[in-house]
């Protein structure tokens, strides 16, 4: 087997395993919270959350994407690496400012309820300017990310059960979750202080960044009127009980998501850094490596969300949250479509210069998120928003396939699918046969225990490569 081919793929591996400790926390913390804070604190703290996002853009000002690929470009030269991080924080502390007054001034003459909580977003606002991991990513220092996010998940989780009793302790909850990011983030500013040289600050450099930046400020833009535009609609078109179960009900397609990110994290800084290196065969390799391997997870996780939505939402939401199953289950199309769509357009198009092409993409999709919302949310509310999303998702993922064409091998990519939905869809099928006559929450495990074990054994008979890489790879590090 083929060792750049092997690290890679040990790489992801890993990174997701890292990943499941902080990941699996919101399958402990969602039946909780929805049964103490309730439906309309949970759908007040959702718009403050998306309020307040829309206003962040401007104080990361694309900093986030933009300085890691710079960061990645430098690895191996200090001097460089320093005069890039001082000019972009430098850069990122005026854009906050910025961001922050705007922020408080909306507030001032658009929001007449709720505005206490809204307030006290603006810490989530003052936070982006001491989030330093794209420095880390830049630097493949995934060890310190991993860390980082577990300690952001795991302790407001304690505070949270300790603390967060009934929904008049949405305030608690907010600023517990804050307050934490923010120390975390000092943490890691504070440990990177050595890359700051005031030496360094130059009004030709900052000139500078800030023109290459605007183009990734653009895209952030754009993925914000789609990521985030949709909740804030729904809370001016209906209700904030829409906006409750449309933000709940997506919560575990975004955990997910948040596995099949680490594949783009992994690979970002290394497609920009063999993009630097006119390495274009590796290039493209470790591209079809992503592709597939984002596949092999995606696809099952589709159907297998499909299969458990309505128990899930029985066991996880309560009464309560009625018809969140079927927010739950239409959502299930974006791991596929938004998975392949960070690997196409940040882990590619962004890494290898082709920024033009990618905000294009976005803006297409923004067009698309806007018109859907307006036309749906009046009718179906929450489903109008999810449906939206969906479609929206697939129409950037499609448009990126499009202009990534010529850096990945179709005919194997499609062979892969296949064997993917064939397996996925055995296991969907045998298991709606089964009755596991059990309590809710057991019969949910099991038939993730079961659809797993059908899923990896057709696979490896398909002879899947990924598969089989996998599977050896996992043998490998437990005979070490």
């Amino acid at each position: 087997m083929d060792k750049a081919n092997s690290h890679i793929i040990r790489n992801i591996f890993y990174t997701i395993l890292n990943q499941f400790v902080t990941l699996l926390l919101p399958f402990i913390m969602i039946p909780y919270l929805a049964r103490t804070l309730g439906v309309t604190s949970l759908g007040i703290n959702s718009y403050a959350y998306s309020l307040a996002s829309f206003f962040s853009i401007i104080s990361i000002f694309g900093i986030q994407a933009y300085g890691s690929r710079e960061i990645a470009y430098q690895k191996s030269n200090n001097n460089k690496k320093t005069e890039v991080f001082t000019n972009l924080l430098i850069t990122k502390s005026i854009f906050t400012l910025l961001a922050l007054v705007f922020y408080i001034v909306y507030i001032i003459l658009f929001e007449n309820s709720n505005v206490v909580y809204l307030y006290i977003y603006s810490i989530f606002i003052l936070n982006t300017f001491f989030d330093v991991t794209w420095f880390y990513v830049g630097q493949e220092d995934f060890k310190t990310i991993a860390l980082r996010n577990m300690f952001i998940k795991l302790t407001p989780a304690i505070g949270i059960f300790i603390f967060v009793k009934d929904a008049n302790d949405l305030l608690i909850y907010i600023l517990i979750n804050l307050l934490i990011s923010l120390l975390s983030n000092l943490y890691l500013f504070y440990s990177i202080k050595n890359f700051f040289d005031f030496k360094k600050i130059n009004i030709k450099y900052l000139k500078y960044y800030i023109k290459n930046s605007y183009p990734f400020f653009l895209s952030s833009i754009v993925i914000q009127v789609y990521a985030q535009l949709d909740r804030v609609l729904l809370g001016k078109l209906t209700n904030i009980f829409q906006v409750s179960i449309y933000d709940q009900g997506q919560k575990l397609v975004i955990v997910i998501l948040g596995f099949l990110s680490t594949i783009s994290i992994v690979m970002s800084p290394r497609m920009a850094n063999l993009y630097n290196e006119k390495k274009n065969l590796q290039l493209k390799r470790y591209l079809q490596i992503s592709i597939q391997s984002s596949l092999f997870f995606s696809v099952p996780a589709m159907f297998g969300i499909i299969l458990i939505g309505k128990e899930f939402s029985d066991v996880f939401f309560g009464e309560k949250f009625v018809n969140i199953d079927k927010i739950v289950i239409f959502h299930s199309p974006m791991l596929i479509f938004t998975s392949l769509g960070m690997i196409f357009g940040s882990q590619l198009l962004t890494q290898i210069g082709k920024m033009k092409k990618y905000n294009i993409g976005l803006f297409l999709g923004a067009c698309s998120s806007l018109l859907l919302n307006f036309i749906l949310i009046p009718y179906y509310g929450a489903l109008g928003s999810t449906i939206s999303k969906v479609i929206t998702e697939a129409l950037v993922c499609i448009y990126f396939i499009y202009q990534a064409k010529n850096y990945f091998d179709y005919s194997k990519i499609s062979k892969s699918l296949l064997k993917y939905f064939v397996a996925s869809l055995v296991f969907y099928l045998v298991l709606n046969l089964i009755d596991f006559s059990t309590n809710t929450l057991l019969d949910l495990a099991l038939k993730i225990v079961v659809a797993t074990i059908i899923y990896a054994t057709i696979t490896l008979f398909l002879k899947d490569s990924f598969a089989n890489r996998a599977f050896i790879t996992i043998l490998k590090k437990k005979g070490e």
